[in-house]
Formats: C-alpha cells, sequence, structure tokens
C-alpha cells in the first residue's frame, strides 16, 4: 500500500494559494497549481460581519458559491436570497451578484468558477 501524502500535483491545502485581500473579506485561488487558470477556478472566500461584496460580473465564467457557515444577502441579478451554511448559489456568466454578511461571524464560502466555451482536456484519461 502506498503511504499517503500531504502534498503534490493533486492536492491544494485550504488557504495555499494567492490572496487577494479587499474591504469585505479575503479571497484564495486554491487551483493556481493544480489546474490550468484559464479553465476552471475554485478558491475558498469569506466576507467579515457588516460588510459587503459590491455588485460585480464575470463575463467569461459561470460561479457556483458553497456557504459553509454564516448567514448573509446574496444578490444574483434582481433577485435577492438569505444565504446561510450549506445553501449553494449559481451565477451565470455576465450575471451581476453581491454578497452581505448580516451575521456576527464572517460567512465562509467555497467558490468555483468554470469559463465558459472551454473545453478541459488535460489528457489525464
Amino acid at each position: 500500500m502506498t503511504t499517503p501524502k500531504r502534498e503534490g500535483k493533486y492536492l491544494a491545502k485550504q488557504g495555499d494559494g494567492k490572496a487577494f485581500e479587499s474591504e469585505y473579506g479575503i479571497y484564495v485561488e486554491q487551483t493556481d497549481q493544480l489546474v490550468p487558470t484559464d479553465h476552471m477556478m475554485v478558491g475558498t472566500s469569506f466576507c467579515r460581519p457588516g460588510k459587503a461584496h459590491e455588485t460585480h460580473s464575470h463575463p467569461e465564467h459561470d460561479e457556483v458559491i458553497l456557504f459553509l457557515n454564516g448567514i448573509g444577502i446574496q444578490t444574483v441579478a434582481d433577485e435577492v436570497y438569505e444565504v446561510r451554511e450549506g445553501d449553494m448559489v449559481y451565477i451565470p456568466a455576465g450575471v451581476p451578484h453581491s454578497i452581505e454578511c448580516t451575521c456576527l461571524q464572517p460567512i465562509r464560502m467555497i467558490i468555483i468558477k468554470v469559463n465558459k466555451g472551454k473545453v478541459v482536456n488535460r489528457g489525464d484519461n
């Protein structure tokens, strides 16, 4: 039996990767060493209590957000949702969206982005 590893070309630890800090929280790309970033990206993010990520859109990719904890208001186009632990939101490419933290702890999220019209072919059949 092979000894399990804690590092390698197919494993990224949460928090590793490129970090982008802002007033609302922090965003960390997890896949920059694992998957070509022109195809997809998976990362973690959090939104601080009382803060909001401004309305924005990504014309080149769809986005899925998985909520790990916290409570907030997620806007997608003209729809407004209360989101909390266990929820998942789909945001089509080009659709404006934002998140606001409405609880006393940061909202923790996993972010998955997939570029439109791209075919992932890494030769790993």
